[in-house]
């Protein structure tokens, strides 16, 4: 019902509403006719009239609204200016209040603010509010009763509290100590004393009770007191200035029993050894760490000693220990060691040893340095080098690839000593021995070595042997070369008998391929064959390219035989797979005798023209050189009659 009563109400509401406009339109309507009545009388245009007045009410009603729009705008700008200064000064407190919380933090760690509040802890524990007290005031021993407000019996005795003592004094085993046994410092009075002062008895219950007062001292006097510590014997004045004495203490039957099972246990570790437990868990990998790892003495010359320093480090993650059980016994008398025992090494901490090494014979000695440590067994290798070659090829065969007829190619063979004695060398061929295509002497020929193959290699140093590579005949070849060493050293005007640590001599393989020029001429003779003097003959030379780039050719004839013999094109490129035709137009004439007379491919009896010419092409070294070929004649016909009619 309530629904049906707005609706009714709303829609009275849109009637009354289209009512009232309607009349307020036709009020309008009539208004606007009587007024154009008035114009009509006056001549004016009553359309323009109100049409320059509708357009001037638009823009009002636009100007009003672009007013209207400028208004919000600014309330809006307003509002959103006024939003950020709140945001501002809300981030600026929270960050004020950070920065209080930061400053209060850094006040109470600096140390004046903890000296301030150990400064007033003490005064709230303290009866008198004080901070410090007078130990050798004029009111004799303090009492913690009298001076602090703490209630509890176990305090300013000097001890902890009799449940900790009982329960630490169940964990001690029963053990009876003798009297001499017992380390008891002793107070003796000494001459000098202006007082005496008592100790004052256990106040455990909090008693107040005032003690005895001191006994007036002499002020004229100085009160100095000398302190002896005396364990176990009777007390007598110090003869060192006054210094306190200290003597050894005198250990118990206990201590002894635990030292001699600590050794017992050290011992049998070393023995047996065995990993250990670090936190129930076992680590593996080394636990010792050896500087350097093996102990070398290369190059060494009887007579003469040398010491090299073994630094052992202790790795592991506990204590651990090693004993030097020392070298093998047939090398005692060359090998000395010179060392101090460590004991138990902590991890991190490290020991040396000095290996002296003084060689009577000149031999290799190979040996090695014994410990016994706590985790198991340890060798440290001993290597003692004499002075001797030993030579390496590190490239024992030589590729050389394939390289064109007539270029040259240029590569190295590396020798190298890794001994302390140079020697000589020579690079010998293997005579008759050779695979492929090629002969042994056309593969010789081919392949040359710089210096004749021969040189030196000093002592821990390496040479190259050069190797030069210029085919003229194509084909392949596979050769074996000798590289072999003297039998001689001489050093510093000393001979050294040589001591081999390598093979005397090493073969070389090498290995290449020689191929054809990539330009060749497919009719490389050119035979004109017999040949009328005066008369035109053509040819053609067909030029092609075996690689894959252009390439450039250039004809050329000689001097005396270009006025006969002419090449169209003279200059032209040869592309990859396709054939460069070259025309050929070969004039003899009269002439030709007179110019050719003198030129040794012209044989003026016979009047014969065998000509080797050649096409130069910048992309590779050979030419390419083709034979002009041809019989000369004349073409008169003479009859010559005999002598018969």
């Amino acid at each position: 019902m309530q629904l049906k009563a707005s609706t009714e109400a709303a829609r009275s509401k849109i009637i009354s509403e289209q009512e009232r406009r309607r009349k307020r339109e036709a009020r309008a309507m009539r208004a606007r006719e009587k007024e154009r009545a008035l114009l009509a009388k006056t001549t004016r245009n009553p359309e323009a009239v109100f049409r320059a007045r509708d357009a001037m009410g638009e823009t009002a009603n636009t100007g009003q609204m672009i007013k209207n729009r400028i208004v919000a705008q600014n309330l809006a700008l307003i509002h959103k200016i006024a939003d950020e200064e709140k945001r501002e000064r809300a981030a600026k407190g929270i960050a004020d209040y950070e920065k209080y919380q930061a400053d209060r933090y850094y006040a109470s760690i600096h140390p004046n603010a903890r000296q301030a509040a150990v400064s007033k802890y003490m005064q709230s524990r303290t009866r008198n509010g004080g901070e410090l007290l007078d130990v050798q005031g004029k009111d004799g021993p303090l009492r913690a009763s009298r001076v602090t407000r703490m209630t509890r019996k176990d305090f300013g005795l000097g001890r902890a509290h009799p449940e900790t003592l009982e329960r630490e004094r169940r964990k001690m085993p029963k053990v009876r100590y003798k009297e001499e046994d017992l380390s008891i410092p002793q107070i003796e009075k000494q001459p000098g004393f202006g007082r005496t002062m008592e100790v004052p008895p256990d106040r455990s219950d909090g008693d107040e009770d005032e003690v005895k007062r001191p006994e007036t001292r002499d002020t004229t006097r100085p009160t100095t007191a000398v302190a002896r510590l005396d364990f176990g014997g009777a007390g007598v004045a110090p003869s060192n200035g006054g210094r306190p004495e200290f003597k050894a203490p005198v250990v118990g039957e206990y201590m002894e029993a635990k030292l001699k099972q600590a050794r017992e246990e050290r011992e049998r570790a070393l023995r047996k050894g065995g990993e250990k437990k670090i936190l129930g868990k076992v680590y593996k990998g080394r636990k010792f760490l050896c500087q350097p790892e093996v102990v070398e003495f290369n190059d060494f010359l009887v007579g003469e000693t040398e010491t090299r320093k073994l630094v052992i480090t202790n790795v592991s993650f506990t204590f651990n220990s090693y004993r030097v059980e020392g070298i093998e016994l047939k090398n005692r008398d060359v090998l000395e060691l010179k060392y101090k025992p460590p004991g138990r090494m902590s991890a991190g901490l490290t020991a040396s040893i000095e290996i002296i090494f003084s060689p009577a014979v000149n031999k290799d000695i190979n040996t090695f340095l014994a410990l016994a440590t706590e985790t198991g067994p340890l060798q440290i290798p001993i290597r003692c080098r004499t002075r001797k070659v030993d030579v390496v090829l590190p490239s024992p065969v030589l590729s050389l690839g394939s390289l064109p007829c007539g270029e040259t190619m240029r590569r190295t063979v590396e020798i190298v000593n890794s001994g302390a004695l140079p020697i000589d060398f020579h690079v010998t061929h293997n005579h008759g021995e050779t695979e492929g295509e090629l002969s042994y002497e056309q593969a010789k020929d081919a392949i040359q070595f710089r210096g004749g193959g021969r040189g030196t290699v000093g002592g821990y140093s390496k040479t190259r042997i050069g190797v030069t590579f210029k085919p003229v005949v194509a084909g392949q070849f596979d050769m074996v070369a000798m590289v072999e060493f003297g039998k001689e050293i001489k050093v510093d005007d000393r001979n050294f008998p040589i001591e081999w640590g390598s093979s005397k001599s090493y073969p070389l393989r090498i290995m290449g391929e020689s191929c054809l020029v990539p330009v060749y001429i497919e009719n490389p003779v050119m035979d004109f064959q017999r040949c009328i003097v005066d008369k035109l003959y053509r040819a053609s030379l067909i030029f092609r390219n075996r690689s894959n780039v252009a390439q450039k050719i250039s004809l050329r004839a000689p001097k005396p035989l270009s006025h006969f013999l002419e090449f169209t094109p003279k200059d032209g490129y040869v592309q990859a797979g396709v054939p460069l035709v070259v025309s050929v137009v070969f004039n003899p004439s009269r002439e030709m005798d007179e110019k050719l007379k003198n030129a040794d491919y012209f044989d003026v009896d016979t009047r014969t023209l065998d000509a080797k010419l050649r096409a130069t092409c910048p992309g590779q070294t050979l030419p390419v050189y083709f034979r002009v070929k041809s019989a000369l004649t004349n073409a008169d016909l003479r009859f010559e009659l005999g002598g018969t009619q």
